[in-house]
């Protein structure tokens, strides 16, 4: 891989994102979302925490972020410009981790700007500072586990609605492992709590950076992003 084929090829992505009103119309209605259940508990019960962000935020990304990345590959294939791309100076490697790359600045951008929320609680309270890193740390941490997951789905078909609705059934599975632990039987619950995110985001959430974490949200962009460049290497095949 060379670092200036991807430079080149996320400029290009980042100028298309930037240039498309949907990429504003969907970080405007994510932030959106996140501040009214951010506001709600703060408001109503005085809790000034980010526990209800954290408890919401994971559910709409696994809408935004195979909203966001739903086009990334299937575009191509639809007005079969991937036919070019893969016939230029580019690997597979270079092409799917550039738009990895690109959409995820977009997604780390987003969440950036959810920090105004964090500085509205040190203006009502004293809010423990762990917490508040921990919790968008979370956030970071699965919005780009999504995205590759959305860039996998995006290499499944030349349309987008498909790979939005593959992208988000992948991404809510692992949001709900977590969430059915206490219905499934002992010999599978422990399997199915590392499995999904919920035991995950708490842990950071809390304050605690446990390497074990970082593996499994390391682990599962890998192995998506690799799907997706043996996804891309058997189209170039045919």
């Amino acid at each position: 891989m060379r670092a200036e084929n991807i430079k080149t090829l996320v400029s290009k992505e980042l100028k298309h994102y930037l240039n498309t009103p949907p990429s504003y119309v969907l970080a405007s209605v994510f932030l959106l979302l996140c501040g009214y259940f951010f506001a709600q508990p703060l408001f109503l019960i005085n809790q000034a925490n980010l526990n209800s962000l954290t408890d919401i935020a994971p559910l709409i990304l696994t809408f935004f972020a195979p909203a966001l990345s739903m086009k990334l590959i299937a575009e191509e294939k639809k007005t079969q410009t991937i036919e070019i791309l893969l016939t230029m100076p580019f690997s597979e490697e270079e092409i799917i981790i550039s738009k990895f790359i690109s959409a995820s600045l977009i997604m780390i951008t987003t969440i950036f700007l959810m920090f105004i929320y964090s500085i509205t609680l040190y203006f009502l309270s004293k809010p423990d500072t762990g917490h508040i890193l921990g919790s968008y740390l979370s956030l970071l941490f699965t919005a780009v586990c999504f995205l590759s997951i959305g860039v996998f789905s995006s290499t499944l078909s030349s349309s987008q609605i498909n790979a939005f609705i593959s992208g988000f059934a992948i991404s809510f599975f692992f949001y709900l492992c977590g969430k059915v632990t206490f219905f499934l039987p002992l010999y599978l619950q422990e399997a199915a709590n590392y499995i999904g995110i919920d035991s995950h985001i708490s842990n950071m959430a809390r304050g605690v950076i446990d390497f074990r974490d970082i593996i499994y949200f390391s682990s599962i962009s890998f192995i998506f992003i690799y799907l997706s460049i043996n996804k891309l290497k058997n189209m170039r095949v045919r």
